[in-house]
């Protein structure tokens, strides 16, 4: 762990006077503790500038609630783990700092960024106190001078430092706890474009400066949250000796980094960046202190193999805490001045394989963690195991209405252990019934659901909504008119974001009993590619389609903010005959994050097992194309009747595949739907054939 000097702990407790020992861990400690942990396990954390208050072609509400868009997430699937912001204008009491972001938003932002595991840092750029210009305005070299005790702006300025502090002090947990903040104030010093610049004073007045910051805040204020940055800039950096020049003293400063950025050319880049890395290694080693590339990037990004190429390489050989790239401009005249990608720009491919190197850290979030955890079942060859509705009901029972355990299932009773994939549906959640579409209790199906998780399953929801147009049921395709009804300007419209969103308060109330959320892998609008529902082929166009998707996606994500859910599109395999077919009405690589396929055995099963690798080869075809996972989202033989179709039917048709998992339909339990099962039971003919399909290795229970 690295400190401040015994003295300045001291000192800080005895004013604070909430602290009574000096071994009590601040929240700057924890922060510095966790970032040595890091850099010993090798890794780097990746930030951008004000990433989730706007991006290359969006902006946050004035007065956002919810801060789930990003352009780095929209780009790899991961937020950074570390997020940028400035105080510039916090001096001046504006409501919005230099770059439009609402100081409430950027509190807010700060505080949802730090409860998904991330860290905040902030710089400052603050107006010239002397000359009334910005940050920029060099006009004088007095404007230190006079900001220092006994010069004429210093009472004006300790007010913007009380603003300041202010500020970084209002952003706090629920239970108010100060969350910890790298604060990195008076950077690129070495250069003389802001007012704090080498040309602007003596060393002796920066240095003033910064005690005189960190005394304010820490002394005065008794502020432990602040992990303290000194960063110069790069390109005046010709030896240890003018890195350190100005160094304000180990007694103040927790972490040195410097701002460095890219141009056309690569080598000299890569030659900038690693005299810095070094000058900045040989001086953290020497004071004890962590190291970062506090700054840097390519505008616009002209290299498509920027990121693996030029910054990784450069950079993978050091001890680096964390590399911040800037900002992604919004305005209309700033189209260019972005630097990390978005949506198809044309670094986004590149910079996927950049955020899933090892040494890389992002913020994983319940869907990335599932979906780390898919890709690394298929990298090992594994197919996990699914069960329609596996603990509601079996062939033969139900569940009772008291029952907490959920250790009651047909294929447990069969193979001795759970599939790994629980399936269940939403269908009826829409009307406020009790009870869903097949007579599972809602209640039940949560609880369900939490105790798969907890065992180390997946689970995953489709949904039967009914018509919300006619008023029948999913199966009602009596109009083409239904989609068209619901999108935004149709007559169901608000009627149907009503459903959504009772759909969504169920999803969101699938929680450990600690309050997280439980990974979902969600599958609306399923086997579009046939007319067995009112969103079918023939029932909609292919925009309403993708519309009705993105609606949904969109309701989800940006306006209630998931980040536990797994989307998954999924055509009904009798439907496709082509791969044009496939992908027809397929939303977008933005919103779908596996691509599967429905398919049942009604044929022959050399027929099925031909037709089921024909359309496995499409799908895989796709899903590489894309960059998604695949799955079987649904198969089975109603009623097996076949000894032998889980070792000689089945296996053979997917064991050749990268399937994430293969789900099989439920066992009805009602008197008359006895042959409606897909699993064996105990007795069932095909008992011994799964229990051998069980003990592959290639497939997946719990």
């Amino acid at each position: 762990m690295i400190q401040k000097s015994l003295s300045m702990i001291f000192a800080t407790l005895a004013i604070v006077s909430c602290v009574s020992d000096k071994s009590v861990k601040t929240p700057a400690d924890a922060l510095l503790e966790r970032l040595s942990a890091q850099i010993e396990d090798g890794k780097i954390m990746f930030g951008h500038q004000d990433d989730l208050m706007y991006g290359h072609s969006w902006k946050i509400d004035d007065d956002a609630d919810i801060f789930v868009q990003s352009d780095v997430k929209a780009s790899c699937g991961k937020y950074p783990a570390v997020y940028g912001m400035d105080l510039g204008g916090i001096e001046m009491g504006w409501p919005a700092n230099l770059d439009k972001n609402y100081f409430d938003n950027m509190r807010k932002s700060a505080i949802a960024h730090y409860e998904r595991g991330g860290v905040t840092t902030f710089s400052w750029h603050p107006r010239n106190p002397l000359t009334g210009g910005d940050a920029w305005d060099v006009t004088s070299d007095q404007v230190v001078a006079s900001i220092l005790p006994g010069g004429e702006k210093h009472e004006l300025f300790m007010g913007w430092l009380a603003n300041a502090a202010d500020f970084m002090e209002s952003i706090k947990t629920a239970d108010g706890q100060p969350i910890p903040l790298i604060f990195r104030p008076w950077h690129e010093h070495t250069g003389s474009w802001f007012w704090w610049g080498q040309r602007l004073c003596t060393t002796e007045q920066y240095k003033a400066l910064w005690q005189m910051t960190y005394d304010y805040m820490v002394g005065e204020r008794g502020m432990t949250q602040l992990v303290w940055s000194y960063s110069p800039g790069a390109g005046e950096l010709s030896s240890a000796e003018v890195f350190g020049e100005r160094y304000p003293g180990d007694e103040i400063i927790d972490m040195v980094g410097f701002d460095c950025y890219a141009r056309a050319d690569r080598e000299s880049y890569m030659a900038s960046m690693k005299n810095a890395l070094d000058i900045t290694k040989a001086f953290a080693d020497e004071h004890g202190k962590l190291m970062a590339i506090t700054e840097t990037g390519y505008e616009g990004i002209k290299d498509p193999k920027w990121w693996t190429e030029v910054l990784y390489s450069v950079m993978k050989d050091y001890p680096v805490s964390y590399v911040l790239v800037w900002r992604n401009a919004c305005d209309d005249n700033m189209q260019h001045h972005f630097y990390a990608p978005y949506p198809g720009q044309e670094s986004q491919k590149d910079f996927e394989a950049f955020a899933g190197l090892d040494k890389m850290m992002f913020l994983e979030t319940p869907r990335t963690e599932l979906l780390s955890r898919l890709s690394g079942l298929i990298d090992q060859k594994k197919i996990m195991f699914g069960h329609q509705d596996t603990y509601l009901y079996g062939h033969s029972w139900k569940i009772g209405s008291d029952e907490t355990a959920f250790e009651k299932s047909d294929i447990k009773d069969v193979a001795g252990a759970y599939p790994a994939l629980a399936g269940m549906d939403l269908g009826g959640i829409e009307l406020d019934s009790p009870t869903n579409i097949d007579n599972n209790d809602f209640n039940k199906m949560r609880a369900a659901a939490v105790a798969h998780y907890l065992r180390g399953g997946v689970v995953t929801f489709s949904w039967h909504p009914r018509n919300p147009l006619t008023g029948g049921d999913t199966w009602d395709t009596s109009s083409k008119e239904v989609v068209a009804s619901i999108l935004p300007g149709g007559e169901k419209h608000e009627f149907f974001m009503g459903w959504l969103s009772k759909a969504a308060d169920y999803l969101e109330s699938i929680k450990t009993p600690d309050g997280k959320p439980v990974p979902v892998i969600f599958r609306p609008w399923h086997e579009h590619t046939r007319n067995f529902f009112w969103w079918g082929v023939d029932l909609c166009t292919v925009e309403q389609y993708k519309a009705l998707w993105r609606m949904t996606y969109d309701y989800m994500t940006k306006e209630r903010g998931f980040d536990h859910l797994v989307w998954s599109y999924s055509p009904d395999a009798g439907g496709l005959f082509t791969y044009e077919d496939f992908g027809a009405k397929y939303p977008g690589d933005e919103i779908i994050d596996m691509v599967g396929i429905d398919f049942y055995q009604f044929t022959p099963a050399d027929i099925f097992i031909a037709k089921m690798k024909s359309s496995l080869d499409m799908t895989a075809a796709f899903a590489a194309e894309h960059g998604k996972l695949m799955a079987v989202t649904e198969t089975g033989c109603e009623g097996i009747k076949n000894p032998k179709w889980w070792t000689e039917v089945l296996y053979p048709a997917i064991k050749d595949y990268p399937v994430s998992y293969v789900l099989t339909w439920r066992n009805a339990c009602d008197e008359n739907m006895q042959h409606h099962f897909y699993a064996p039971f105990p007795g069932e003919e095909s008992e011994e054939d799964f229990k051998e399909f069980a003990k592959l290795d290639q497939i997946m229970f719990i």
